[in-house]
């Protein structure tokens, strides 16, 4: 796993995951319902781990907005806690074992007072094809389980009706003996087309706040020109305006008020030659419908990845991957 550097190539960093929910706290604020309290007990001195930045500002924010949303609009809190983790951790009782010590790990807590899940509904909540919000939302919990295993990490949860809901994750410390400089690190090439992500302007439409925080960051890093939008209606104000602009449009399938279908149909009435890239945490077989003017020029699967990312993009727009 590597996150973007910048420059062209992207690199595991070693992070800080009280500093990352800290400067989150912000982003946190302007998603969650203006009825929902944040409290804060991060560990000051808690170890680094090595991880995607990006990514884990994903699984930050999936979980802090899906806290929100159990609140049901309701007054309610929020408690985001980091610490190290110790012997028979909650939701890791295998944690003394001997493949698991104390003081190896460290634990992001999210936890909230809202609705809850009884059993049923915790047998399903990592499932990607299952939701319990009436919006058209889901997926970012089946996001935050790949993130995690991707970086050598758990997660559990607990929960019950009108009780609330713990989310629990664990990742490994950085091993003391690693010297390694972040410059010394391993670095790849993305490939980004050298006549300029610049002169570039796409439009990213989706419902989920982490996921156009975290496609906006890595485009912007890139240095595309990004317009954002929350839903399609949304997107077609934008796309309207600015269709003399935009180069290329990324669509979520899965939103409220209306779908990457629709969206998709009608950005092509508008610009029938501007690429549109589906976005989804699902399979690609869900483009397969789409035939003539309105098939989009590709696909690409939530949570996105720098490299792929990119070069999805860079074959809708010049017809080949960047890195090829």
């Amino acid at each position: 796993m590597l996150a973007y550097s910048g420059k062209g190539r992207f690199v595991v960093e070693k992070i800080n995951l009280s500093v990352l929910v800290e400067e989150l706290l912000p982003l946190m604020h302007s998603v969650i319902s203006k009825k929902a309290a944040i409290n804060l007990r991060l560990d000051k001195e808690l170890p680094l781990v090595e991880a995607d930045v990006t990514q884990m500002r994903q699984v930050v924010m999936n979980l802090v907005t899906n806290a929100s949303d159990s609140l049901m609009e309701k007054s309610g809190a929020i408690t985001i806690k980091t610490a190290i983790a110790g012997d028979g951790e909650p939701g890791f009782p295998g944690l003394g074992g001997a493949q698991k010590k104390a003081g190896e790990y460290i634990v992001l807590t999210v936890a909230d007072d809202g609705c809850g899940m009884d059993e049923a509904t915790l047998s399903k909540i990592f499932d990607p094809f299952f939701t319990t919000k009436d919006k058209g939302r889901g997926l970012g919990l089946a996001s935050v389980t790949g993130i995690i295993k991707g970086h050598s990490g758990k997660i559990s949860i607990e929960s019950a009706p009108e009780k609330g809901t713990t989310f629990r994750i664990l990742l490994p410390v950085t091993q003391p003996d690693s010297t390694k400089e972040l410059s010394e690190i391993q670095y790849v090439d993305v490939g980004v087309p050298e006549d300029g992500a610049g002169s570039k302007t796409l439009l990213l439409i989706d419902d989920e706040p982490s996921v156009r925080m975290v496609g906006k960051e890595m485009l912007e890093s890139a240095g595309y020109k990004v317009l954002a939008a929350a839903d399609g209606v949304e997107g077609l104000d934008i796309f309207a305006t600015h269709k003399n602009e935009i180069s290329l449009v990324i669509l979520d399938m899965t939103m409220p008020r209306m779908d990457g279908a629709e969206t998709l149909r009608r950005i092509k009435a508008i610009a029938p030659k501007v690429p549109v890239l589906l976005s989804s945490g699902f399979s690609e077989e869900n483009i397969s419908g789409y035939e003539g003017e309105i098939r989009p020029a590709g696909f690409v699967k939530k949570p996105y990845r720098m490299k792929t990312f990119l070069d999805a993009i860079s074959k809708a727009l010049y017809g080949e991957a960047g890195g090829a």
